[in-house]
């Protein structure tokens, strides 16, 4: 069914973000770098999009989040912003929350309240060793 198999991606996206970010709060003492990697650079890598996403360099886009690891907040049904709204995590207790994105330098969201839509396609870039 057109449409429905990205909302299922978005869905299962967000409840890993939250799972990962939420078991490294407590399971682990980690350093920004070791997120980064994570949650930037490696995902980028794997996508074919490094070289402009994961890094904050010269010619990447400056796609950048500002995250609070202390806040405290309980998932309600109204946080969920993509289309399925279904969620093991409603009613949960959590902490570190975004506080703002921004899109190739552009903020796009900031406490709770999104901005004007600017995504876009991305394309994959293959080397000679990918192909």
């Amino acid at each position: 069914v057109p449409g429905r198999t990205q909302d299922l991606a978005d869905a299962l996206a967000s409840r890993i973000r939250l799972r990962v970010a939420d078991d490294v709060r407590r399971l682990l003492v980690v350093g920004s770098d070791d997120l980064s990697r994570w949650m930037s650079a490696g995902p980028a890598a794997f996508l074919g999009l490094h070289g402009r996403k994961g890094a904050i360099a010269r010619d990447h886009d400056a796609d950048l989040v500002v995250w609070d690891p202390e806040e405290r907040f309980t998932v309600v049904a109204e946080m969920i912003h993509h289309r399925h709204k279904v969620t093991p995590y409603e009613g949960k207790n959590l902490y570190g929350k975004v506080r703002a994105t921004f899109l190739r330098g552009e903020k796009v969201f900031h406490d709770g309240k999104f901005g004007r839509p600017m995504g876009r396609l991305l394309t994959r870039s293959y080397s000679a060793e990918q192909v």
